[in-house]
């Protein structure tokens, strides 16, 4: 399986755990009786929608997915322990370009190295 494509599955999976609570404090809430304020389902549709996007970007192998992703990844690099191991994933999915060459042949305006 390409790298792009594995991206792309862990994005979706994010846009889902960020989507499913939303819904379930937005069913629950009048249910139970508790008055849900709009800032936390936003918040999480916010989420949800941006690693949809990100998610759609990868699995076309959108160069700025990838860029996208290794900048939000490198600070989820501090959330010790899941948020590590799921950012090293995610660098190393993205690190080199997802056309099948080197990072620097993907980014342009970088000299390209000896052949």
């Amino acid at each position: 399986m390409k790298n792009h494509t594995k991206a792309a599955r862990a994005h979706f999976i994010f846009a889902s755990c960020y989507a499913l609570p939303c819904v379930a404090l937005l069913v629950a809430g009048p249910l139970l009786g508790i008055e849900i304020g709009w800032q936390l389902p936003a918040s999480a549709a916010a989420l949800s929608a941006a690693h949809a996007v990100m998610g759609w970007g990868a699995a076309q192998a959108k160069n700025w997915a990838r860029v996208l992703t290794l900048v939000l990844a490198f600070p989820a690099l501090l959330a010790v322990p899941l948020g590590t191991l799921v950012a090293i994933q995610l660098i190393s999915y993205c690190w080199l370009g997802w056309n099948g060459r080197g990072a620097a042949l993907a980014l342009p305006g970088f000299p390209m190295g000896a052949k």
